[in-house]
């Protein structure tokens, strides 16, 4: 297992390597000037030569980059535009909601998908498994932010159950509510549909055949054997849907307000701050490689032939 897990590791430093590369070119690409965004239309020549010179835009691109990277390697991700805080300061200041947002709708999703899922396979044809389809196909078709709206409207406006806003700090834990119901909900339908095929899969498996001829309740054939073997690409989906869920954080913090780091990223582009992009951008691919990493390894847990490949 130690073998496997540095093998991983191992692979991550080219990943991170191109995500940097492609991080720093696509910013540096966008069309039109940072330093005119950042100091108005018309900025005198000694301000934007003064800029470029802080921001490090008058060398080479390679330069830059290499600049930069060295930086991040160093832990300075270098001090907002605008905010004139270091970047590292922003970044930890957003994190902590992102991540229970972004960990409660998982939560959500996996609660209810997962259930949802083996109830469709094990009643296959049956009405729970319309009705659980359906569900899933409004759930993946719901655009976030339209979603977000309608339960602010019917649970905010119409019942008062929940702010339709504001942060943590502010409103406590249960702001995090409507929000985690808005991306659960949009996760729920991706799960589910991945349970069914899966667990539909598992039960066609000639080692379920044998449980089942060996004299097994269905419900040991079912949640013994069918489903720790179905679990196996689930896993794979929800660690692979970590990267969705952090793009739809974006739109899910403006419509109820929340300082995360989506709205920081959101924030930071508006404004064309060089340093808040890049660092909040790498900041993002690298959660989402670490993310990916656990999946790896409870995948390898799961199922000991991984370990093998």
């Amino acid at each position: 297992m130690g073998r496997f897990i540095l093998r991983r590791l191992f692979f991550l430093v080219p990943v991170l390597i191109g995500i940097s590369v492609l991080v720093f070119a696509l910013v540096h690409l966008a069309p039109g000037d940072p330093v005119v965004a950042m100091l108005g239309i018309h900025p005198t020549a000694q301000e934007a030569t003064r800029l470029r010179h802080e921001l490090g835009l008058d060398k080479p691109l390679p330069e830059q980059y290499f600049v930069w990277l060295w930086r991040m390697l160093h832990g300075r991700l270098g001090t907002s535009v605008y905010a004139h805080q270091p970047v590292s300061t922003l970044i930890l200041q957003r994190l902590p909601t992102t991540a229970e947002l972004a960990g409660a709708s998982i939560a959500i999703a996996v609660l209810a998908g997962i259930p949802l899922g083996v109830l469709s396979a094990t009643k296959r044809g049956g009405v729970l498994d319309h009705a659980a389809r359906l569900v899933s196909v409004l759930g993946i078709s719901m655009p976030v932010f339209w979603l977000g709206i309608l339960l602010i409207i019917a649970f905010s406006l119409e019942v008062h159950w929940f702010p339709p806003g504001g942060s943590v700090a502010e409103q406590g834990a249960i702001a995090l509510v409507l929000p985690s119901l808005t991306l659960g909900l949009s996760f729920v339908g991706v799960v589910m549909r991945m349970t069914r095929a899966s667990m539909l899969e598992s039960l066609s498996g000639d080692y379920v055949k044998t449980a089942r001829a060996k004299g097994l309740l269905e419900w040991e054939v079912h949640y013994k054997h069918a489903l720790p073997n179905a679990l196996l690409p689930v896993t794979t989906v929800i660690g692979l849907q970590v990267g969705t869920l952090l793009s739809g954080a974006v739109l899910t913090e403006a419509v109820f307000s929340l300082p995360g780091l989506g709205s920081l990223m959101a924030d930071a582009v508006g404004a064309r701050d060089y340093p808040l992009i890049m660092g909040s951008v790498l900041v993002v691919a690298a959660l989402f490689v670490l993310v990916n990493l656990v999946v790896d390894v409870l995948y390898a847990l799961i199922d000991p032939r991984v370990r093998l490949r």
